[in-house]
């Protein structure tokens, strides 16, 4: 990896994802408490203790992806290197060479792509993100287009301009079609 000019790590932020996995893992903290306090040891039932305890490793991994889901979008001198953990362990890249543009622009996550997270939209090409609903579009020559959120829209903006001047890649178009 050459020298990082520009680096954004996103975390998972809002608070409605956070309430559902929080009811999931009350209800199965719940379900738990039930069968080892409350409940006789003599009553049959449907459930097992052991099935109760391994069912509640599910959200318990649900919870423990989710606090550690990050997506790290990093601008280097030689292309973008990127990485959705823990989905992907190791950074993906795109070459400079290998773009044919590159813009801001304003999107819609669930119309577009259908949520959030790693997405595949049907015109829309890949998208990386983790919350609000603008993005880094990059076009590549082979015809596929991916798309990375960003929180520090201005700061991303500069820098691919100063890329493309300091690169004197001609092949960048750089203009936010939000107002398109």
């Amino acid at each position: 990896m050459s020298k990082i000019i520009f680096r954004e790590v996103q975390k998972v932020r809002q608070w409605w994802i956070w309430a559902i996995v929080g009811l999931l893992v009350l209800g199965y903290g719940f379900i738990i408490f039930e069968r080892l306090v409350i409940s006789s040891p003599f009553e049959p039932h449907v459930i097992s203790i052991y099935n109760v305890f391994a069912l509640g490793g599910i959200p318990l991994v649900i919870f423990i992806f989710t606090f550690t889901m990050k997506l790290i979008t990093e601008i280097c001198d030689d292309g973008i290197y990127y990485k959705f953990f823990p989905f992907m362990l190791r950074y993906h890249f795109i070459p400079w060479n290998e773009i044919e543009k590159v813009y801001m622009r304003e999107y819609h996550p669930i119309s577009d792509y259908g949520g959030w997270g790693i997405r595949f939209g049907s015109s829309h090409g890949k998208a990386f993100n983790v919350s609000g609903n603008w993005g880094l579009q990059i076009e590549l020559k082979n015809g596929k287009k991916v798309l990375f959120g960003t929180q520090k829209r201005a700061s991303m903006e500069n820098v691919i301009i100063a890329i493309k001047e300091k690169t004197g890649i001609k092949n960048f178009e750089m203009y936010d079609k939000s107002g398109l």
